[in-house]
């Protein structure tokens, strides 16, 4: 029976569409538990079954039936979204990931037959699957474009009846953790950028006034070029969530940071001497620089120049010296901002400090 799964759910695509049909056929698989099974039911709820208005009529119980297969069930949920990224599959993972993580499955709308509904409940009563099921929800949601997140997470929580408050507050609070990292798009362009314009500054100044948190997680407002009383302009300043100031100049990845022989390279030495210069600059117009920004104090230095992942070990333990005698400043590479971004978006989807004990005697 199991070997005409695959065919029956192109059968049951191609048409008509029977709710009862539907039922059966999921019910089979369900109780199949094989892996044609499982992609059998994540084609139903993939298939956009020609744009016909009550489509989710069935690829909701399909969205649902795939959490019978607990961790590969939301396996399969999540990469068929990003798979086919429409509106109603990005809607309908997010939904049953955070319904799957509140432990709340209990959408009436989707619940097609009593087989499936038990097996279902079963897997969103264990805590590993809730667990991944968190986890994969703040992953999908990195994944949408900036532009997408308000709408994607507008029409999930319009999906939720009014008895799925627990499913409504996962949700809510896996888009807040998205805000305090980049998006997926965003870190995968700026590494774009880095491989295909390694020599092109304008650019970089331009992706990093688009996206500043990269130059800082905290960064809270931004300027970029400030025109400070007809001073050479530095490339950004940036005033954190805590209140510190930071100076930064960028070169780009193309120029050197550590010479062959083990010495800072020219570039850098030019760029430490310009960011200096500016710090030296707004502490000598402390007052006038106090009207403009609140709370000013002596700023940090950031350079970005240049690429970490070229420096062999004696050349990254130079430029560790240099950042370990520099007065309220940093040297690092373009790679240095994109592998923290990525960290940061890492530490946000795991959700987790972990807290050891330690004693030494």
């Amino acid at each position: 029976m199991s070997s005409n799964f695959r065919q029956r759910a192109e059968e049951f695509i191609s048409g008509p569409l029977s709710r009862d049909g539907l039922a059966t056929l999921l019910r089979e698989c369900v109780l199949d538990g094989g892996l044609e099974a499982l992609t059998s039911v994540c084609r139903l709820y993939e298939d956009m079954y020609d744009g016909i208005t009550f489509n989710m009529e069935v690829k909701g119980p399909a969205a649902a039936a795939l959490l019978a297969w607990r961790e590969n069930g939301l396996l399969a949920l999540t990469e068929a979204a990003k798979r086919t990224p429409t509106g109603k599959n990005s809607g309908l993972a997010m939904q049953f990931l955070a319904m799957a993580a509140s432990g709340d499955v209990s959408n009436r709308l989707f619940r097609i037959d009593p087989i499936v509904d038990e097996k279902v409940d079963a897997a969103a009563n264990a805590p590993a699957v809730r667990k991944l099921a968190n986890t994969m929800l703040v992953d999908l949601i990195l994944s949408f474009d900036d532009d997408d997140v308000a709408l994607h997470v507008g029409t999930t929580l319009m999906g939720f009846s009014f008895s799925q408050a627990k499913a409504a507050k996962q949700l809510v609070t896996a888009v807040s953790r998205r805000w305090m990292a980049m998006s997926t798009p965003v870190l995968d362009e700026f590494d774009e950028l880095i491989k295909t314009r390694p020599s092109d500054e304008p650019a970089f100044q331009t992706f990093l006034t688009r996206h500043p948190q990269l130059l800082d997680p905290l960064a809270h407002e931004v300027w970029p070029q400030p025109n400070l009383f007809g001073y050479r302009e530095p490339d950004f300043i940036v005033k954190r969530a805590d209140g510190t100031y930071m100076v930064v100049e960028i070169e780009c990845p193309s120029k050197t940071l550590v010479t062959a022989g083990g010495q800072i390279s020219a570039s850098v030495t030019h760029a430490e001497q310009q960011v200096a210069d500016y710090r030296r600059n707004l502490v000598r117009k402390y007052p006038d620089i106090r009207l403009h920004m609140p709370d000013f104090q002596e700023p940090d230095c950031l350079v970005v120049i240049g690429l970490e992942r070229d420096l062999n070990s004696n050349q990254l333990q130079v430029l560790h010296d240099a950042n370990q005698s520099g007065n309220h400043l940093r040297i690092v590479g373009f790679d240095w901002l994109l592998e923290r971004g990525r960290t940061i978006a890492a530490n946000v989807v795991q959700h987790g400090v972990e807290v050891s004990d330690l004693r030494v005697v």
